[in-house]
C-alpha cells in the first residue's frame, strides 16, 4: 500500500493505480437546454472504456489525456494525435491528477445520540470517546457528520448577513439538545477537534438531512432570489460554511421524502452549482457526494458532472444499482453503502459481498454510534484492514 500524495490535495492517498486518470468536469459544454439554470458540464466520452496511461503519451482508449493539478481537471487534444501540452485555465500542465480508482473506507456518524444512554461527550464511556481511544477515527478516509439542515441567511448564521446575500439559504447542524445544556454544534466542534487530532489525513464533510422534505426546495421556492442565482449564493454560503468549520465536502441523503418533494429540475440547478463551486477552489479538494436509496428526482447528468461518487445505500433492501444505471448515472461513481447497525452486516460480510456482487473502490457505513457502537466501530476498523491490508 503506497502513501501518494496529490499535488493539491494536501491529503494523502492510501491507494493508488498508476496510470488510471480521473476522468473530470470541466471539459465539455452541453448543448443548451432549456430551464433557469445553465445546462451541467460533460464528463469526457471514452467510448465506456478506462482513460489509461499519462500526458505525453497516447493512451489506450485512444483518448489523449494531460493531467493537471487543478482538483482533477484533464486538457484534451485531438484523440487520434498524440497528446500536446494542452493548457487549462488554472492548471498546470503535466501534473497528476486523482485516479478513480483510490479506495476508501468512510462512516456517517449521528450527533443527535449519546450511547451508553445518559452519557455526554467527554464521559469515559461515551461512544465518542471510544472513538478516539480504539483509534477509530484513524479507520476512516471521509466522516460524515449527520444531519444538516438548510436556513435562509441571518446575522446568525454562517455566512452571516450582510456578507451573505440577501435571500439566501446556508446551511447549519441541524438542533438537537443533549444533557448539560450542550448541543449538536457544540458535539460537532468536538468531533472534528477529535477526529483531527486522532487522524490528521481525515476527509469530514456534512450530510444533509433526508427527513425533511422541503431542505433543499426551500431554497427556490422560500427565499427571494431566481433559482439560478439562488443556487449559486447558496454554493457560496456552502463554501463558506465548510471553511468556517475546516470542512472537506457536503453530503445529500438522497431518499423520500427530500428525493420526492426535490423537483428535478432544483436537483440540477443545485448539484451543478455546488460542483462548479468546489472544481473552481485551487487550495484544496472539496467534496460533493450523493447517497441515495432510490432515484426519486434526481437528474442523472449532474451527477455525473459534478458528484464525486454515490454512496448506494445497498443495505436498504430496495436499493438496486440498475436503476441507477437505467436513470443515467454512471456506474463507475458507484460506492458501497454497509450498515452495521443492528448487526445488519459484519465488515467480512460486506466486503465479501461487495467482491463478489459490484467491486466497488469506496465503502461507506452506517454508523458509528447506535446503541451497538462498540460493534459498529470494531466492524468499521476490521473492513478498513481488509480494505487496505497492512
Amino acid at each position: 500500500m503506497s502513501n501518494v500524495k496529490l499535488p493539491w490535495s494536501g491529503f494523502p492517498l492510501r491507494s493508488f493505480v498508476t496510470g488510471v486518470i480521473f476522468a473530470p468536469p470541466n471539459i465539455a459544454h452541453r448543448p443548451t437546454s432549456p430551464g433557469p439554470c445553465p445546462p451541467p458540464q460533460r464528463r469526457p466520452v471514452c467510448g465506456g472504456a478506462t482513460m489509461h496511461g499519462s500526458g505525453g503519451d497516447r493512451c489506450s482508449a485512444n483518448v489523449c489525456v494531460r493531467p493537471c493539478a487543478c482538483i482533477g481537471k484533464i486538457a484534451f487534444d485531438n484523440p487520434d494525435a498524440p497528446c500536446v501540452s494542452v493548457s487549462v485555465t488554472g492548471c498546470r500542465v503535466g501534473e497528476v491528477a486523482m485516479p478513480t480508482t483510490d479506495r476508501m473506507v468512510n462512516a456517517w456518524i449521528f450527533l443527535n445520540e449519546d450511547e451508553p444512554s445518559g452519557t455526554t461527550y467527554s464521559d469515559p464511556t461515551s461512544c465518542y470517546q471510544t472513538l478516539i481511544r480504539d483509534g477509530v477515527y484513524g479507520a476512516v478516509d471521509i466522516l460524515y457528520l449527520c444531519f444538516a439542515t438548510t436556513l435562509p441567511v441571518g446575522p446568525e448564521t454562517v455566512p452571516a448577513t450582510p456578507a451573505a446575500q440577501a435571500g439566501s439559504y446556508t446551511i447549519a447542524m441541524g438542533a438537537a439538545s443533549h444533557a448539560g445544556g450542550l448541543t449538536n454544534q457544540d458535539y460537532m466542534d468536538w468531533v472534528i477537534r477529535d477526529a483531527r487530532a486522532s487522524n490528521p489525513s481525515i476527509r469530514i464533510a456534512m450530510t444533509l438531512n433526508w427527513g425533511d422534505g422541503s431542505l433543499l426546495s426551500n431554497i427556490f421556492t422560500a427565499g427571494s432570489l431566481d433559482p439560478e442565482p439562488a443556487a449559486k449564493a447558496f454554493a457560496a454560503n456552502l463554501l463558506a460554511y465548510l471553511r468556517r468549520y475546516d470542512l472537506d465536502g457536503f453530503d445529500i441523503d438522497w431518499e423520500s421524502p427530500i428525493s420526492d418533494q426535490t423537483t428535478r429540475e432544483q436537483f440540477r440547478c443545485l448539484v451543478t452549482a455546488i460542483g462548479a463551486a468546489f472544481r473552481a477552489q485551487t487550495d484544496r479538494k472539496f467534496y460533493l457526494t450523493l447517497s441515495p436509496a432510490a432515484v426519486g428526482n434526481l437528474d442523472a447528468a449532474a451527477v455525473n458532472d459534478s458528484v464525486d461518487f454515490v454512496n448506494l445505500q445497498l443495505y436498504s433492501g430496495f436499493t438496486d444499482p440498475a436503476a441507477f444505471t437505467a436513470a443515467g448515472v454512471d456506474a463507475a461513481l458507484f460506492a458501497y453503502g454497509a450498515k452495521f447497525e443492528s448487526d445488519v452486516q459484519t465488515a467480512q460480510a460486506a466486503y465479501d459481498d461487495n467482491a463478489a456482487n459490484y467491486g466497488y473502490p469506496i465503502f461507506t457505513c452506517w454508523r458509528l454510534n447506535s446503541s451497538n457502537f462498540a460493534f459498529e466501530q470494531a466492524q468499521q476498523k476490521a473492513l478498513s484492514a481488509l480494505v487496505f491490508p497492512s
